[in-house]
Parts: C-alpha cells; structure tokens; sequence
C-alpha cells in the first residue's frame, strides 16, 4: 500500500484506542457483574457515546458538525465516565489494568490483527463501484460536507437523510477526527468494523466461559484462562460461512452432478412456462442439485481441464434461498451473513450495526447478572446504568431500525432468567408484569435519547405486517444457509435435553413449541381475511394465484405447506427446547441436579441466544414486514443476519461447554460433527477470496475512488474542482437513471462530493420516504424539462425553484435527456469548468 494508506491506517489505530480510553470508564461500571469487566467492549462504548452527544449537541443547535463538537463531546463523555466511576472506581480501575496487563495485551492484539488483516483484504478490492456502496459513500460525504445537523441528503436537495444514517455518521466522525479522506476512511471503516466485531465476540464468550469456569473454583479463574477457547466465536461470526461455498466447488467440479435421490418434494411445473403440467405433490427419484435448487442454473459442462478451485460465484451465497410461487416463478430473497457482507463489502447498517448488536449481547449478559445480585434494581439507585442501556438500545434503533426490537427481546429474557435464577418461578410469575413495565419503559427511554432523529427526519416504507402464505422456507435451503450454525445448536440442546432430563419440562416445551406454530399460523391465516377484505389486496392475491382457480390454488398451498414444512418443526424444536430448559430450571431451582445453579447464568444467556434465533428464524415462514418490494425479502434479509449473530455466539459457548462438561461419546460426536460443519462453512470465506480480490494481483490501495479517478479522468476532475470551489450549501443539477449504476453512473457528482443534487437514485429515496416520496416524485420530470427544454423562462424558473447553483453537462446526461439543449445553459448562467465531455455552468 502507498505510504499515506499506511498513514490512514495507523491514525484509525490510534482514534479507535482513544475511543477504548474515553469508553473504558464507562464500561467498567456498566459492566462491572462481567468477569472481564468489558474491556472487550469499551472501544464501542466510547464511539457510541461519543458518537451520541456530538449528534445530539449538533442537532439541538448547541455545536456544529466539525472537529469542535467532537471535541466537546469528547470531554462530555470523559467527565460522565469520571463521575460515574468515582474515586474509588478509579482506584479499583488502575488496579485491575496492571493486573490484568496480559489479558489486555491479548485483546488488543487480537483486535490489531484483525484490523490490519481486513485491511488488506479492503486494499486489494477496494473499489466503492456496484451494488450499493456508491449510495453508501453518498451518506458518509453528505455528513461530512453538511454545515450542520441533520445532515443534508445529497440525493434529494433541501432534504435532510431520512435513512437511519447513525452508522455513518459514527464513520464520519472518525474521519473527520483523523483528517483522512472519505474515499479511504470507507474501506478502514469496513476493517474497523471487523475488528470491532471480533473484540467484541472474544469478549462476550470470554465472559461466559469465565463465569462457568468460577463455578468449579474457589477464587476467579485468570482472564487470560478464557482466551483461547473465545477465539470461536468471532471465528464462527466472521470467518465460517454458509455451506453454499463448499456446494458450489462441488457443483463447478461436477461431483454428483448425476446423482439422484429419492424425496418428497413440491413439484412446481409448468404452467408458467406455457406447458400444461400442473403443480402438485410427487415422490420419487430427483436430480440432486434440481432439489437443492442453488443459483446459478444449470450444472456447468463437463471439463477435463482438471478440478476448479474458483469460487466466482461466491455472491450467491446470499441467494441461497429461493422463494418461488405455487408455480414456481422467483421472487428476490436475500439471506446475508457476516464473512458474505464483510467480502461484498458495502458498507451498509446491517454491517455498521454488527459490533454494537454484539454489544447488546453484552448488555443483555449485565441485565442478567444485574438480576441475580442480592439486591433488586431500581431505577433510583440504579439510573446511569438505566440511561446508558437505553443509549446503546437507542443506538442501535438509530443504526439499524430493525436490530432495536430483537435486542430489547433478549434483553427481556436476560433480565427475567436474572430474576428468575435467583428468586424462583413463583416470585419470577408474581413480579412479571412489572418487569415487563419496565422493559416497555426502557424501550421508550431509548427511542426518546434519539428524538430529533425519530419525530423530526424519520420517514419510513413500512406498512405493517402481512402474511406469508405462499412461500415456505424449504429446509434443504435452510440448511445450506444456517447448516454451520444449526449443527452446534442443537447438538448441544440435545444433550442438554438428555443430560439434564430431570430439570427439562416437557409441558413448557410443547406450549412454546406448539404454541409458537399455531399462534402465527393464526396470525398469518387472520391477516389474509383481514385484507382480503381490501379490494387491492385481494388482487393481488389472485394475480399472485394466477392462472390457477381459487380452490386448487388452496389445496396446493396447503400440500405444499406439508412437504416443505421441515423447516417450521425444526425451527419450533429450538423454541421448545431452549423453553423446557429455562423454564425446567426455573421450576425446579434447587431441586433440578444438573446443571448447577452457578452455572446456568451463562447457559441461560445461551438458550436466550439459540430461543431468539429460532423465533426470528420462524417469524418469517408466517409473516413479514410490509415495505416497497412486497416480498418479505427484506424481512428475510435482516432477521436471518440477526439469526446468524446469535446463533454464532451461543453455538460457540455451547460447544466448549459441551466439550468440557460431556462424556466422551458425547463429546465426540457433537464436537467433531461440529467442528466438520465449521470446516465446511470455513471453506466460503476462503475459497471466495481469492475470486473477489482478484487473486491479490492488483497494486493495493486504501482509495475507494483510484479506480473512477483512473476509469474516468473526466467526471473526476470535475469532482475535484466542485470540491475546492462549490459552497456545500450548493444544490447541483445533474443527470438521474436507474440505480447501482446498471444505466451509468447516475448521481455520481453528489455522491463523490456531497453537495445534494434534485434526485439521486428514485427507487431508493423512495424505500426511504415511504408515502411523502409522492410528493417528490416529479423532480425526475423536472430534471428531463431542465436538460431538453428549449424556453429560458420555463428553465429559469424550474432552476430558482429548486436553488440550482451548478448544472453539470456530459456524455451520460446527453445521452440520458437525448436531445439536451444546452445553448440555454450558455445563455442564463456561466460555463466556470471543462474538461473533456464534462462541461459545469454556474448559476
């Protein structure tokens, strides 16, 4: 890498440790229950802190977006931590860091590693090209180039972002503190977030194996006893993957390219195609790989050109599954996973939200051992560790919209195990719905901390919750997604399940597991009738049937339902398993043999982990969120992610746990089926690299824009000199078509320099604006009127409308608008650029 990449990288190393010395305070008491005393975690409890009051400070007015807030917010959080801490927390704090020295070696060394690691990969494909990684370089720039907040939408001019934009704005503050270029602080932030994400999986299992490790001593174990083992679980959350890659080396080699097998399978036929075989249900010999139905299709051709290691097709591991209707037409499904989003590498909430969702593991661990202490919280006493738990909850809602619910769950579950764990069932029952008061307030107190993102600039594409009646998860599919995760998972429940047979109520099992199944089939089936009472709605029901006659169409979904139904009863098994367990411990108490009361702390955070999982695992098969696509793609997409995250981390604790605790049959068997899932998952991530980094052929670079810049000289120095002359308050003109630059490169000047255009990519701003998108809608007409129109007066007036300071003419726009007239551009304003085809008039 050039020496000023190494430059970059060594001021993010030195930022991030400011961020673990500004966090470390706070952390220390917010943590104090934990072992490690969440030192894995305080860097993101000092980015997140920090990164709050900077955006609170700036949105009240009270600073600006510059280096001063970060400044004043930097003091702000280094007084709290000091004053929360006292001076005997001080005491304590200088005490544990020189005896603990090694453990904090290890953990920075991990996280250096792992920083430095990712930062390569980033180096040899670091390109902000495809996708949506030009929308996301889009937000970073438009905060960073914004006077003040909200920050302005570079893609919708005299609008602030609407899209949670709390990720990018933690990255800006980074950059702008390290004066590093945006292009550059994209891909460090990609690595940072890596890191992060590894830190703080090291740190939670790390946690969990001390406390486990406490039971069986005297005095506390060392930290430095924890870990190895800990290492798992950020290798099981970052590094293993999906079995999609290990399949598609055997699909491109052509291994049982002829096989078949013998299944019970939905036969889709051929009506969409024209033919006349109708759907319905068959038995009997099948293509192996037709059954497991993966992209792409079909089986490449026979070769003798010996065996193919390439792993191209590595982007379709998150397209695993296949959401097909009653005759199998496609709808999109999107079925990411961390090591997939970190080498896709957009830069999206979903991966900005990664390390702080695993921060809200470790909040829920605290809630939990805050509840087993002697004395019950009380928001009185116990208020900035009340406020700093609706901050990192609030932040996550502001980072990630969709992870705010799911963490708050288990923080629910954390919070009632603690109780429950050390009063008993009946005490736990009689004071529940008062727990729950407090949940709901705590929730409440979160989104409150982030008012002026939530009433002032949140628009939303949500429009409730709609059933799914027509595509079930079909569990070959479902296997190849969560197969690495769904191996340790239960392995370790049916042990478990075996073990402790006498703490394990099968009554609680079958309500939850059963109950589960039936209350959403409820749902889904009271849904339908509901909107079938919707005239729109119903049509599209019978388009979504068409050609087929309503009663067949009803007989077909529910034999369907039946055959692909596997993943309903195994995802229902996990609920009712995880719920025997807890709810047998709970009951029981004492009386329950195994597992000992000191250690089910830990396995109860567990089973919160494999009971939340399962739940967001079946959710779907009977429900989804409303939005723009119509399709519960994007439920699909966040859930299994969020499935992913703690399945991860709780498999890896169970595994260990299983490794210590069973006998040795036991310990055979679900260890080393285990470890060869891990293996076969571990093959995705490296087996793709080399494809998407071009087998690290090319000079390596930090600038995600070297290659535009390289590609096209024209619109590059166009975007340099709109940087050293155009005010950020500047509103440009230039060409929109399409999205993720299928048509061209659509809105590239705001994009590249911040400065907001009239419209960027429509589809998107859309998603994000839900029904006021409306009211918007015509600048796409306006900027067609703006390029073609041959009238000064109509192109007047459309420019002072929307404040237009620069127009922008290229190639692209004259191919785009075809024919442009640019004579009246010459004729109201002034050429002040060109170079090349890029010509930029000023106003």
């Amino acid at each position: 890498m050039p020496l000023s990449d190494w430059l970059a990288f060594l001021k993010w190393v030195l930022a991030l440790a400011a961020l673990q010395a500004l966090g470390l305070p706070l952390a220390f008491r917010l943590f104090a229950r934990l072992p490690e005393r969440g030192y894995a975690l305080a860097k993101l409890v000092g980015w997140l802190a920090l990164g709050y009051l900077t955006w609170l400070l700036g949105s009240l007015g009270l600073a600006g977006n510059d280096l001063g807030a970060i400044l004043l917010g930097a003091l702000l959080v280094a007084g709290a931590g000091a004053l929360w801490l006292g001076p005997q927390g001080w005491a304590d704090l200088r005490i544990w860091l020189r005896r603990e020295r090694s453990y904090i070696l290890a953990v920075e060394g991990l996280f250096l590693t792992a920083f430095l690691a990712w930062t390569l990969v980033r180096a040899y494909n670091p390109a902000i090209l495809g996708t949506e990684k030009p929308m996301e370089y889009m937000f970073l720039n438009a905060i960073l180039c914004s006077p003040a907040l909200p920050p302005q939408d570079a893609w919708l001019s005299d609008h602030a972002i609407s899209y949670y934009y709390f990720g990018y704005n933690l990255v800006a503050l980074l950059t702008r503190l390290t004066a590093v270029p945006a292009a550059v602080a994209f891909n460090l932030a990609l690595a940072a977030l890596f890191a992060l994400s590894a830190q703080a999986a090291l740190g939670i299992m790390l946690n969990l194996v001390l406390m486990v490790k406490a039971a069986h001593r005297p005095t506390p174990p060392p930290l430095l006893s924890g870990f190895a083992p800990a290492l798992l679980a950020p290798l099981l959350l970052l590094v293993v993957g999906n079995f999609y890659g290990i399949l598609d080396l055997a699909r491109q080699n052509r291994i049982l390219a002829e096989a078949e097998i013998p299944v019970l399978y939905y036969d889709f036929g051929d009506l969409a195609q024209g033919g006349s075989q109708r759907p319905g249900v068959r038995f009997g010999p099948l293509n192996l790989w037709a059954w497991l139905d993966l992209k792409p299709d079909p089986l490449p051709p026979s070769t003798t050109s010996g065996w193919n290691w390439d792993l191209g097709n590595w982007f379709f591991a998150a397209r695993a599954l296949h959401d097909r209707d009653l005759l199998g037409r496609e709808t999109e499904a999107i079925d990411e996973f961390p090591a997939f989003s970190f080498l896709l590498g957009d830069l999206h909430p979903h991966l900005l939200a990664l390390p702080f969702d695993v921060l809200g593991v470790g909040l829920a661990l605290a809630w939990l051992l805050r509840g087993l202490g002697s004395k019950p919280m009380t928001w009185r006493r116990e208020w900035p560790f009340a406020v700093l738990s609706a901050l990192i909850l609030g932040g996550l809602a502001f980072l990630n919209t969709w992870d705010f619910p799911i963490y708050l769950f288990l923080i629910a579950l954390a919070d009632l195990g603690g109780l429950g764990l050390r009063e008993g069932w009946k005490a736990m029952r009689s004071s529940f719905w008062r727990r729950v008061g407090i949940w709901a307030l705590l929730g409440l107190v979160s989104l409150a901390l982030y008012w002026p993102y939530f009433l002032v600039t949140f628009q939303s594409q949500a429009g409730g919750i709609l059933p799914n009646l027509i595509y079930p998860t079909r569990f070959q599919q479902a296997m190849v997604m969560f197969g690495p995760l769904l191996l340790p998972l239960f392995t370790t429940l049916l042990w478990l399940r075996g073990r402790g047979r006498a703490g394990f109520d099968p009554r609680a099992a079958w309500t939850i597991g059963a109950g589960s199944v039936i209350g959403l089939t409820a749902l889904a089936v009271g849904l339908a009738m509901l909107l079938s009472l919707n005239a729109d709605l119903r049509g599209l029901i019978f388009q979504a049937l068409s050609p087929l006659r309503w009663d067949e169409a009803l007989g077909l979904l529910l034999q369907r339902r039946v055959v692909d139904g596997l993943t309903v009863l195994v995802a229902a098994l996990g609920l009712a398993w995880s719920g025997g367990l807890a709810v047998g411990w709970l009951r029981r108490g004492e009386r329950a043999p195994w597992p000992s009361p000191s250690e089910r702390p830990a396995l109860w955070l567990m089973l919160a982990l494999f009971f939340s999982g399962a739940l967001l695992w079946l959710a779907p098969e009977f429900i989804y969120l409303r939005d723009n696509f119509g399709t519960r793609m994007n439920t699909l997409f966040k859930f299994y992610f969020q499935t992913w995250v703690l399945w991860s981390l709780g498999g890896a604790f169970g595994m260990w746990f299983l490794a210590q605790s069973a006998g040795r049959l036991a310990r055979v068997l679900g260890v080393g089926l285990s470890a060869v899932g891990f293996l076969l998952g571990g093959y995705y991530l490296i087996g793709s690299l080399p494809a998407k980094m071009g087998n690290f052929a090319g000079p390596p670079t930090l600038d995600g824009m070297s290659y535009f810049a390289a590609t096209y000289p024209n619109d590059w120095a166009a975007i340099r000199w709109l940087q050293e002359n155009a005010p950020a308050t500047a509103v440009l003109l230039e060409g929109s078509r399409g999205a993720y630059w299928i048509e061209g490169r659509s809105s590239r000047f705001a994009m590249a320099t911040g400065i907001p255009t009239l419209m960027g990519w429509a589809n998107h701003e859309a998603q994000w604006r839900g029904n006021y998108f409306g009211q918007v809608a015509r600048r796409l007409q306006d900027i067609q009127t703006l390029y073609q129109t041959r009238d000064d007066l109509e192109a007047r007036l459309l420019l002072e409308r929307y404040h237009v300071d620069f127009v922008i003419v290229s190639d692209l726009e004259r191919q785009w608008y075809r024919p442009v007239d640019e004579t009246k551009f010459e004729r109201l304003m002034r050429r002040v650029f060109q170079h090349g085809d890029v010509v930029i008039y000023q106003r």
